[in-house]
C-alpha cells in the first residue's frame, strides 16, 4: 500500500519531486545496468574502489568506520552457516536449489529473472566454491541492512529543510553560475503544501519500523551449530555498537545510523 502511494503514477514521487515517476524509473533503470553485486554491495571493495579506505587520505568518514565493522561481522555470521552446510565443494555442485537460485538472480527480467550482474561464480557451473555462497549471501544481507540503514534514516534530517535538499524546483531550473539572490531562491522552493508533503514522507521513510540487525522476527536455523553462530553474531554487534557510542563522544557530529541497535534486519517498504 505504501509503495503504490509512493510509486504509483500520479502518487507521492509525482507530486512532489521535478524529475516524477517516470524520470526516477529512468535513473534507476541507468544506474542497474551499471550495478554490480560483487563490486557495489561488497563494503569494503566498494570504499577500497573509491580510493576513501585509508584514514590517512579521509579522516574524518563515519560511514566507513562503521559499515566496515558491521560488514565483517555479517561476513563472519554467514561464513560460519555456509561452511559449516557445505563442507566439500562437491556438495555445492549437486546442490540444485542452490544453483536455481544463483540462476534466477542473472537471468534477464524478459526471462523471469533478477538480471543481476556479477554475482560470483561461474556463468556456466553456477556456484563452485563456499567462498562464492559466502560472498552473495553477505552482500544482499548488506543492502537490505547496513545500505538501507545508511541512506535511509537519514532522510529527514537531510530533505524535511527545502533549502538543504529540495525534492522539487519551480520555475525555469536554473541552467548558469550567475550570482542569485535570496528571492531567486525562494521563488525556485517548492510551495507550503509541497514542503509539508515532503516532511510527512521523510519522516515515515525514516522511521524504524522492523527489529534490528541480528534479532529475528522468525527463527529459522535451529542445527546447534547455526545457533552457535547466530548466538556469537549478536554479542558481536553488541560490542561493534559499543565502540560506536564511543566513537559518536568524539565525533563532531553523532553518527547513529549504523549502529547495530539501529540497523534493521530488512527494508521494510
Amino acid at each position: 500500500m505504501i509503495m503504490e502511494k509512493f510509486m504509483a503514477m500520479g502518487g507521492w514521487v509525482d507530486r512532489v519531486m521535478t524529475i516524477g515517476m517516470r524520470g526516477l524509473c529512468s535513473l534507476i533503470a541507468r544506474g542497474f545496468r551499471e550495478w554490480k553485486i560483487d563490486r557495489d554491495l561488497n563494503i569494503p571493495r566498494e570504499i577500497e574502489s573509491r580510493g576513501v579506505m585509508d584514514p590517512d587520505v579521509l579522516p574524518y568518514y563515519p560511514y566507513r568506520d562503521d559499515s566496515v565493522d558491521v560488514y565483517k561481522a555479517i561476513h563472519e555470521y554467514v561464513s560460519r552457516i555456509v561452511k559449516h552446510h557445505y563442507e566439500k565443494d562437491g556438495q555445492i555442485s549437486e546442490d540444485t536449489e542452490l544453483q536455481n537460485w544463483r540462476e534466477e538472480l542473472i537471468k534477464t527480467r524478459e526471462e523471469g529473472g533478477c538480471h543481476i550482474m556479477g554475482v560470483p561464480g561461474d556463468h556456466q557451473l553456477g556456484f563452485t566454491n563456499v567462498e562464492e555462497i559466502i560472498e552473495t549471501l553477505t552482500a544482499i544481507i548488506a543492502n537490505c541492512s547496513v545500505f538501507h540503514a545508511a541512506v535511509n534514516f537519514q532522510q529527514y534530517d537531510e530533505c524535511s529543510f527545502p533549502p538543504n535538499y529540495p525534492q522539487s524546483m519551480r520555475g525555469v531550473i536554473l541552467r548558469d553560475k550567475r550570482p542569485r539572490t535570496e528571492k531567486d531562491i525562494l521563488e525556485q522552493l517548492p510551495n507550503k503544501e509541497t514542503t509539508f508533503d515532503v516532511v510527512l514522507a521523510m519522516r515515515m521513510l525514516s522511521t524504524k519500523a522492523t527489529k534490528s540487525l541480528g534479532d529475528f522476527e522468525v527463527r529459522y536455523l535451529f542445527d546447534p551449530s547455526d545457533v552457535e553462530a547466530h548466538k556469537e553474531f549478536v554479542e558481536e554487534l553488541k560490542n561493534i555498537s559499543e565502540k560506536i557510542k564511543k566513537r559518536n563522544e568524539t565525533r563532531k557530529c553523532a553518527y547513529t545510523w549504523l549502529d547495530p541497535e539501529i540497523i534493521p534486519n530488512s527494508v521494510a517498504i
